[in-house]
């Protein structure tokens, strides 16, 4: 599984049909759930992921929704 990571060394793929970036506040947010997520919905080269500033900026070809962001929390 791929790992989130810090802006310095941010998780970058090859993506198709990115639309746009979504911004979640990451103080919540235990980042391997999200990874764990994002892989099992876009698939594990279809999307980038970043941290930053507490902050996880996420671009792929579809937003995660309010009940998916909450299977995230710690």
């Amino acid at each position: 599984m791929q790992e989130i990571k810090n802006s310095q060394h941010s998780l970058r793929r090859e993506t198709r049909k990115i639309v746009g970036i979504q911004i979640i506040d990451g103080r919540c947010i235990d980042k391997n759930k999200l990874s764990h997520l994002l892989v099992q919905k876009f698939g594990k080269d279809a999307f980038q992921a970043e941290m930053r500033h507490n902050k996880f900026f996420i671009r792929a070809r579809s937003r995660l929704t309010e009940d998916e962001i909450r299977t995230c929390f710690h």
